[in-house]
């Protein structure tokens, strides 16, 4: 009796060394791991670690070893498996949260890294958390511009909207949204989320000028104005803000001041044909026709078909009093529209340029119907109000003449010029003067 209870002492203690060893083989085995990982010899430390864990199948430290070295060959699928392990094992291991973070990350989903990060709430993570954002937010920007580059502005505005549904926006992020937004029209929302951008950011040049053509668009020329101005105190190497402040401020009839800012914009890209031809027209409207004439005859050289290049060019001759010239230069925006409409081109501003040029040259019949039909596809085109109005009056119908010039200020944000036009028809009525039905 007492040698069978010595026995059974003898085997306690046995299972107990036993414990002993094994478990401590377990810890040996996983060190071995360690220094092979840190050598960088990854395989046999995978090898090892899966010793260790055929040891200890319930300790995670192996498994987060295994993991990290799966990783490290580029066998992410082992890797992420081995985290998820870890995991289970102890929900509180900051190294596997990010480095499955990471991963996921990398694999481009993101909403599942902010997840397994934020689900801890762990001070620690906010750095990880911020990395994901960080790539997520590039990496939606250059999906939206590529969406823009299409069209599809819808498209691009709801992956930015998602994306700020996860992360806080970035002014790159702000201002992709806003240019969503500007492309679909929706001028209010693109204005929002463009000023979000310069609160992140109010060094963000493009942002002003962005603003600047949604104020421009908007009627508002004065707000344009002043963030094209900003726009140009951050970058006064670009081209774009200095023709567009010049514009505005042609359209707030300040021309001389808009002289030196289209004629900037040209020393900056001198062949850059749409400044090209603010700058001849800003010439033209400071009563220079010489220096409006030659860079006209500029652009003429560089593209004769320019749209209603020659049109300008015929008013400044017809202005000068040199009939013949200002024929000849009608005549050639009449072929040049008549080739375009020929081969497909038919868009509203090229059916107006050659309504104009057909008034001009006497073909007022032809030249009412093309104004007339366009007026009635494209009625908010101001424009083509304005020409309907010239036709009408060389017709004699100063009552349908007043009519579309009224038109074309309510289509109008700035009115000065229509409204000094309809003040010059109204007190130069003819005798016979009809009501418009």
């Amino acid at each position: 009796m007492r040698g069978a209870v010595k026995f059974l002492v003898f085997l306690s203690l046995l299972a107990v060394l036993l414990f002993i060893v094994w478990s401590r083989s377990s810890a040996l085995l996983n060190n071995l791991g360690n220094r092979y990982y840190e050598s960088a010899n990854y395989k046999e430390a995978i090898r090892f670690y899966e010793m260790a864990i055929k040891i200890s199948p319930d300790s995670w430290v192996p498994h987060l070893g295994l993991a990290q070295a799966y990783s490290k060959v580029g066998d992410y699928d082992m890797a992420i498996n081995g985290f998820e392990r870890t995991l289970r094992l102890n929900p509180a291991s900051l190294d596997a949260l990010k480095c499955l973070s990471r991963i996921y990350a990398d694999r481009k989903d993101y909403e599942k890294a902010l997840y397994l990060l934020r689900n801890r709430r762990d001070p620690g993570l906010v750095d990880s958390a911020l990395y994901v954002c960080s790539i997520y937010s590039a990496d939606t920007v250059n999906e939206a511009a590529a969406l823009l580059s299409k069209g599809d502005s819808k498209g691009a505005s709801a992956l930015l909207i998602n994306l700020l549904t996860h992360c806080e926006g970035n002014p790159g992020v702000y201002y992709t949204l806003g240019m969503a937004y500007f492309y679909s029209q929706d001028l209010d929302n693109a204005q929002q989320y463009l000023k979000k951008a310069l609160i992140k950011d109010a060094a963000f040049y493009p942002a002003y000028k962005a603003l600047g053509n949604i104020y421009f668009d908007k009627g508002d020329y004065a707000s344009a104005e002043e963030y094209w101005r900003k726009a140009i105190r951050l970058n006064d190497e670009d081209a774009a803000s200095y023709n567009d402040l010049g514009i505005a401020l042609m359209n707030l009839e300040r021309c001389k001041e808009a002289l030196a800012y289209l004629f900037r914009a040209v020393e900056l890209d001198p062949g850059n044909l749409d400044y090209i031809y603010s700058l001849a027209s800003i010439y033209r409207d400071n009563n220079m026709p010489q220096e409006a004439l030659r860079w006209y005859a500029k652009l003429n050289s560089m593209r004769p078909d320019y749209p209603n290049l020659h049109n300008d060019v015929g008013d400044i001759y017809a202005n000068l009093g040199r009939k013949t010239e200002a024929l000849s230069e009608y005549i050639m925006e009449k072929e040049n529209c008549r080739v375009k409409i020929k081969a497909g081109r038919a868009d509203p501003e090229t059916m107006n340029d050659y309504a104009y040029a057909l008034n001009a040259t006497g073909d007022y019949a032809q030249a009412r119907e093309f104004a007339e039909a366009l007026t009635q596809r494209h009625p908010r085109y101001r424009q083509a109000h304005i020409t309907l109005s010239m036709i009408y009056e060389k017709l004699g119908r100063k009552d349908l003449a007043l009519r579309s010039l009224k038109r074309a200020r309510e289509c109008s944000h700035f009115e000065y010029f229509i409204s000094r036009e309809i003040s010059r028809l109204e007190k130069t009525r003819l005798s016979g003067y009809k009501e418009a039905p």
